[in-house]
């Protein structure tokens, strides 16, 4: 009887505890909001890319020689970027050469106006030996390799000019609020970082274009001080957000994008982004915009 009375009892002992575990977990509590002038978030950024970006194919069908120019250098009108094996191309050069001057001396103008339009193909080809740039900018992407074979078509190389601009695609949230912050005196308010380039811009205003179905934030090149950026080039967005209406709440207390007020009706809010930094020390509170500075909310513990 004993045992049996120390088992039920052990029994009621669980339940119970289970019961105020429930009950302390799904606990309601009331706060007072208290909002802040200021709070640094950060979004990462993927796929900014420089703009425009100009293909350099390969001509012909032949092996590569020579790359003089890497990724990432400069280059300007003319410089050569490839060089192709040119053997055959070199002596039909020359045999078309010494062909149309021999037709100058023995055949009627026919017959030379031919020797000289074959001069002038053959002359193309050997050019085509050569890969030049057509522009003054920077390589961002070089695929073409030393002694290795190519089809006609083949992308080589990937320039940009000079006077390249920065896009990055943005989602319309974050569209609206840098739209926001724009509007308002707050002088390096938007800072990006790009780690691989350790280069931050602070962005006093703020451009977008509308490309390929989506907008982007436009920089110019000229703020990347001669750092060149890749095709694809991660960057951080850090926002010092200055409102009235932002503020710190436990992370139960959001449901469905809402807060309930202490007299039970509902405020929509928006969840802000924030560097691992602001988590850290606010951990298990989310930042959200919207609510009055004294407002009374309620929510679970």
């Amino acid at each position: 009887m004993g045992l049996r009375k120390i088992t039920i009892v052990a029994g009621i002992v669980v339940v119970l505890l289970v019961f105020l575990t429930v009950v302390f977990q799904n606990r309601r509590i009331t706060i007072t909001v208290t909002t802040h002038s200021s709070v640094k978030t950060e979004e990462t950024l993927l796929a900014g890319f420089p703009d425009p970006i100009i293909p350099i194919y390969s001509a012909k069908d032949d092996f590569v020689t020579e790359v003089p120019k890497k990724i990432f250098e400069k280059v300007s009108v003319g410089d050569p970027l490839a060089v192709f094996e040119k053997i055959q191309e070199d002596y039909s050069y020359q045999k078309a050469q010494a062909d149309y001057a021999r037709s100058l001396l023995q055949d009627g103008a026919a017959v030379q106006k031919e020797k000289e339009i074959a001069t002038q193909l053959a002359l193309n080809d050997l050019k085509n030996t050569i890969a030049l740039s057509p522009i003054k900018g920077y390589i961002i992407r070089a695929s073409a390799i030393e002694n290795t074979f190519v089809n006609k078509g083949t992308v080589l190389f990937e320039l940009i000019p000079e006077d390249f601009t920065f896009l990055i695609p943005i989602d319309k949230t974050l569209q609206e609020r840098l739209k926001l912050m724009s509007g308002m005196e707050m002088p390096g308010a938007i800072t990006l970082t790009f780690p691989r380039l350790g280069l931050s811009v602070l962005l006093t205003d703020v451009n977008y274009v509308f490309r390929d179905n989506q907008w982007c934030l436009s920089i110019s090149g000229a703020r990347f001080d001669g750092s060149i950026p890749s095709k694809e080039e991660i960057c951080s967005l850090s926002v010092d957000y200055q409102t009235n209406d932002l503020a710190w709440i436990p992370s139960g207390f959001l449901v469905n994008g809402k807060v309930q007020r202490e007299d039970g009706s509902w405020i929509s809010v928006e969840t802000i982004p924030v560097s691992e930094g602001e988590g850290a020390v606010n951990e298990g509170l989310i930042l959200v915009k919207g609510l009055a500075d004294g407002v009374k909310i309620t929510g679970k513990r």
